[in-house]
């Protein structure tokens, strides 16, 4: 689990959000990152500006973060970004 980030979602916005991640391919590997540190971990590079490769250590690798931006990348991935970021403002 990272520090708290001003970037970091709230339990309450994960769960609404998390309805909209597509679920693993069946047959596929069973995921082994945690979709909240790795959104986290995506709004703090949009919000705080840095590059994939200047995470912080105590988010989830900048290649897995970025393996399931590209994967959320296919519709989910603007509809998560276009709630979250109401949901970062509103805070």
């Amino acid at each position: 689990m990272s520090k708290a980030y001003p970037s970091n979602l709230s339990h309450a916005q994960y769960e609404f959000l998390s309805e909209m991640i597509p679920e693993p391919k069946p047959g596929g590997r069973k995921r082994e990152a945690d979709m909240l540190s790795v959104l986290n971990a995506i709004f703090y590079v949009l919000v705080e500006g840095v590059r994939w490769r200047s995470l912080p250590g105590d988010f989830p690798a900048w290649q897995t973060v970025y393996r399931h931006k590209v994967i959320l990348g296919n519709g989910h991935f603007a509809l998560v970004l276009g709630l979250g970021g109401k949901l970062l403002t509103l805070r």
